[in-house]
């Protein structure tokens, strides 16, 4: 048994390269701008041809554009959480008593770049975060310098020198600061003397 087949074609088209057909089209929704308290979704126009897929806007009708669009997402409201802020200066820079402080703070996203304030108590399903912290506490402070009361101006008229003793204590077991020395000389001005 044998079969053939006609296929009928117009010769009038056989070889003829279709013009490119360009139109607008929306794209997917992006990914929403939050994951709680309310964001934004944006869809945005693409001009497409119909065999090459997204190509440059200017290959469209730009005055035929239909404007991106957008929606809101995730209106749920945010749960509860903990911000801390920047550690603050060491109130010391040596010896056992230097902490730093920080913000802690129990707040709730209401908006994309907003937040709420909220009693602390909301926020107790979470563990609180440090608000203190000691710190230069492994490095001993100079000993302190300790001072007599300024001598009686030596002279009764024009200018003299006063002077205090200035001695180490050595209460740290670490010497005195030298850049820290209180005077132990300083100068006293009277009034002028007779000539």
């Amino acid at each position: 048994v044998r079969f053939e087949y006609t296929v009928r074609r117009d010769l009038d088209h056989e070889n003829e390269i279709q013009p490119p057909d360009f139109f607008w089209r929306y794209g997917l929704w992006t990914v929403c701008t939050a994951t709680c308290g309310g964001g934004v979704q944006r869809q945005i126009v693409h001009c497409l041809e119909k065999i090459a897929g997204i190509v440059e806007e200017q290959y469209c009708e730009l005055i035929t554009r239909p404007d991106d669009r957008q929606r809101s997402c995730h209106p749920e409201p945010c749960p509860a959480r903990w911000w801390v802020g920047e550690w603050q200066t060491c109130s010391s820079s040596c010896g056992e008593t230097g902490i730093m402080k920080r913000t802690a703070l129990c707040i709730q996203s209401v908006g994309l770049d907003e937040q709420r304030a909220l009693p602390a108590f909301t926020c107790q399903h979470m563990p609180k975060p440090e608000d203190a912290s000691p710190c230069n506490r492994e490095m001993p402070c100079p000993s302190d310098w300790s001072t007599d009361s300024w001598s009686e101006c030596p002279v009764t008229c024009g200018e003299g020198v006063r002077r205090r003793n200035v001695q180490c204590l050595n209460n740290t077991n670490m010497t005195c600061s030298f850049e820290m020395k209180p005077a132990a000389k300083d100068p006293c001005h009277l009034k002028p003397c007779p000539l």
